[in-house]
C-alpha cells in the first residue's frame, strides 16, 4: 500500500514547513511531520499506519498498529464505490492535508493590533511597534505551525526545552488556548519563515483585590542573529500593555541581578520580597 505524492508538491510542503493533522477523504486522521528541507525528511502518519517517502516522493508502508482488516475493507469498498482506488491516493484528494498547516493564533491578534502604543513609555530608535515591528518582521500569537519555525529553537536558547514531539506541542497548545490565560507571543522573519524572538504572559485569577488577575511575564529571548533590533524591548513594552489592557491589577517578573536596569526601563522595581523554589526535575 502507498500513497501517492508527487515529488514536487512534497519537497514544496518541506520547504513552506507544511505540518499539522488534518483529515483524509476516509475520515482518518493524517498527522503530516515536515523536520527538515527536503522531501525525505517528511513523515506521515494515519491511523495507526506509519509512512516515509520513498526516493519518488511515494509514501509507503513501514508498520501499523490497530487497524482491523475489516475498517480496510470498508475504505476499499467505498473507494470503488466512488469509482476511485483504495492503493494510491493523490495530494490533489488531500487538498486539506497539503495546502496549509495550522494557524490558528493562541489568542485573538486584535488584542495586539488594537493596543493603545501611545501609553509606551521606552524609547525606540528607529521608531517600531507591534503593528510595525520592523521590516519583514510579524508579531503575532504563536500558532501550532510554529513548531516548524523554530519556536523551540529560540526559546532553547532561554532554558531546557527538552525533547518536544509534535503531540506534545498540539496537546499543549490547545489546553493554553482552551485556558484563555496564556499569551505566548511570538516575533517572525517573513522572508526566513523563522521566529526570531518570544515571550509570554500568564495571566492568573486571584480571590485578592477583589478577584482581581494578575500579569506574569516569562520565558523573554531573543535568538542570537537578531539581537539588537529592538525586539526585546518591543515584546516586553507589548506584554506590559497588554497586561494593562486586561485589566490585571498588577504585573510582575522575574530576573537575573544583571538584567535589573533593563526591566526597570518599562516601569518595574525591585521587590523587597525574595524569590523562592523548589525544583523538581529539568
Amino acid at each position: 500500500m502507498s500513497w501517492d505524492f508527487p515529488q514536487r508538491t512534497l519537497e514544496r510542503q518541506a520547504q513552506r514547513h507544511l505540518s499539522g493533522q488534518f483529515q483524509d477523504e476516509w475520515g482518518d486522521d493524517v498527522l503530516l511531520t515536515v523536520s527538515g528541507s527536503s522531501s525525505r525528511s517528511v513523515a506521515l502518519k494515519r491511523k495507526g499506519w506509519s509512512m516515509q517517502p520513498d526516493i519518488k516522493g511515494h509514501f509507503l508502508q513501514s508498520g501499523r498498529a490497530g487497524v482491523s482488516r475489516g475498517g480496510e475493507r470498508r475504505r476499499e469498498s467505498a473507494a470503488r464505490a466512488r469509482g476511485g482506488t483504495p492503493v494510491a491516493v493523490s495530494a490533489a484528494m488531500m487538498p486539506a492535508a497539503t495546502v496549509k498547516p495550522d494557524t490558528t493564533p493562541l489568542y485573538d491578534p486584535r488584542l495586539l493590533q488594537e493596543l493603545d502604543w501611545s501609553q509606551n513609555t521606552v524609547t525606540f530608535s528607529p521608531a517600531i511597534s507591534p503593528v510595525e515591528p520592523g521590516s519583514g518582521l510579524v508579531l503575532r500569537p504563536l500558532c501550532i505551525a510554529d513548531i516548524n519555525k523554530g519556536f523551540l529553537k529560540v526559546l532553547g536558547q532561554l532554558t531546557e526545552t527538552g525533547s518536544v514531539s509534535p503531540e506534545q506541542f498540539i496537546k499543549t497548545f490547545e489546553h493554553m488556548k482552551s485556558s484563555g490565560d496564556y499569551y505566548v507571543t511570538v516575533v517572525e522573519d517573513t522572508i526566513l519563515g523563522e521566529i526570531v524572538a518570544t515571550a509570554t504572559l500568564v495571566i492568573e485569577h486571584k480571590f485578592t483585590h477583589s478577584c482581581a488577575k494578575r500579569g506574569r511575564i516569562e520565558d523573554v529571548v531573543v535568538s542570537g542573529e537578531c539581537r539588537g533590533k529592538q525586539l526585546g524591548k518591543l515584546l516586553m513594552s507589548t506584554l506590559t500593555l497588554l497586561s494593562k489592557r486586561l485589566n490585571c491589577y498588577k504585573i510582575t517578573l522575574e530576573c537575573q541581578p544583571k538584567n535589573v536596569a533593563f526591566y526597570e526601563k518599562f516601569g518595574y522595581s525591585v521587590s523587597e520580597e525574595n524569590y523562592m523554589y523548589q525544583r523538581f526535575f529539568n
